[in-house]
């Protein structure tokens, strides 16, 4: 079992927020290829691999999780479940156990989880993890998506926009 960082370099550490007195949802749909990930790990990929796929910056929500079916795993891979949620506190909290040998190219499960996922003063990953696997998983191709809010301080507080 083991921790592939997929997280993309360019996106660490932001928040999806159209400015700076502004506090909107951004949701991020991050492609996740298996064939890549196993080069990632550098071995085969395994039952309770975690995925991380999204950095989830201090003082945010987490309000969605979702994963969807880009294409088929390959035939080897003769049972294959998926989990989306959160590295450090559920990681079955957005989508538990999902059947991706099953599932239909253009499916797409997930959940609000309850209520928000809050992170304060620390930092989190959405994680995609291999919750089952019965022979190899070698290719496919999964979307995984996070609704992020940002909840951190501004130093003032947003005005409406007026038409004129």
């Amino acid at each position: 079992m083991a921790t592939i960082n997929m997280v993309l370099g360019t996106i660490a550490n932001t928040h999806p927020s159209k400015h700076a007195n502004v506090h909107t949802r951004g949701f991020t749909p991050i492609v996740i290829n298996f064939a890549e990930v196993a080069a990632a790990k550098g071995s085969a990929l395994v039952a309770g691999d975690v995925i991380r796929t999204e950095y989830v910056p201090m003082r945010s929500a987490v309000t969605l999780g979702t994963l969807g079916v880009r294409q088929a795993p390959n035939a080897e891979a003769t049972a294959v479940t998926l989990s989306v949620g959160t590295e450090a506190t559920t990681p079955t909290r957005y989508v538990n156990a999902y059947n991706y040998r099953t599932a239909p190219v253009g499916a797409v499960v997930g959940s609000a989880g309850g209520d928000a996922l809050i992170v304060g003063d620390t930092t989190d990953y959405i994680t995609l993890t291999i919750t089952a696997l019965t022979g190899t998983l070698t290719s496919g191709i999964v979307i995984v998506g996070a609704e992020l809010l940002d909840l951190s301080g501004r130093t003032s507080n947003a005005g409406l926009a007026t038409r004129t």
